[in-house]
């Protein structure tokens, strides 16, 4: 059950096998009550939680969101404030009756250290908030994401700052990457002059891996601009477990 529930978690799929044996050792099961708190903010992280069963909920973010942020079954937490070594950011609820899988922080650390998998964890805690969740939520085609969807997708972003003027999107050159804009206004100019601006949670450079259709036009910042950048080939697997969007992405762009 434990391996089960582990190897439906995308930063754990690349844990070695010869760390598999100590996974098994360090696993103790939890169970809370619906309305038990299970993080609270501003204590430092020493467990990290994988739910088997049941919902938590995210509350006392500093960042305003328009709905609650919540985890289902074969999500996680706690893992910011351990490879932070920071203080939590905000109290965690058991929403409903949840039974989880839980790690203490030092087990939690020898067992990724070194490991592909704790280069991904890094990653995600450095990507994963409020504020990467709403700008994901923004997009029309994710909207309707799962919390599991998003925290995968959240673990292939990488925040990165482009400054005003510069090229995003060139048609000359073979794109690398597909970007979800976070903060600022991106605008596109075709050969006649005609421009179209971009903001918060579109999507773009997407079209050169869905459909094999490269823009045609120049992509710049038209002020400085926080995007979140994720490799084009992670994108396409993400589409591929997740047929529905490719779907309605390929239609979007026309075929």
């Amino acid at each position: 059950r434990i391996l089960d529930v582990f190897s439906r978690i995308e930063v754990f799929k690349d844990l070695p096998f010869d760390r598999v044996k100590d996974l098994l050792l360090v696993v103790k099961k939890e169970r809370f009550n619906k309305g038990d708190l299970i993080i609270k903010k501003n204590t430092m992280g020493d467990k990290f939680y994988v739910i088997i069963s049941g919902t938590v909920s995210i509350k006392g973010l500093e960042e305003k969101m328009k709905e609650e942020k919540s985890y289902s079954s074969f999500e996680y937490f706690g893992e910011a404030s351990i490879i932070t070594n920071t203080p939590r950011k905000a109290d965690v609820y058991a929403e409903t009756n949840v039974e989880a899988y839980s790690i203490d922080k030092d087990s939690f650390l020898r067992l990724i250290e070194g490991t592909k998998v704790e280069e991904n964890i890094k990653k995600l805690a450095a990507t994963r908030s409020a504020k990467s969740w709403m700008t994901i939520k923004a997009n029309p085609f994710f909207k309707d994401l799962s919390s599991f969807q998003i925290t995968t997708l959240e673990s292939m972003m990488t925040e990165i700052e482009i400054g005003k003027d510069e090229v995003i999107y060139s048609p000359e050159k073979t794109p690398e990457y597909v970007y979800i804009i976070s903060e600022g206004k991106v605008i596109e100019q075709d050969e006649k002059g005609n421009t179209k601006e971009y903001g918060s949670g579109d999507i773009i450079g997407d079209e050169c891996f869905i459909n094999g259709k490269c823009r045609s036009n120049l992509l710049r910042a038209k002020t400085k601009v926080k995007v979140y950048r994720i490799n084009g080939k992670e994108f396409m697997h993400f589409l591929e477990e997740n047929p529905g969007i490719w779907m309605n992405l390929l239609f979007e762009r026309g075929h």
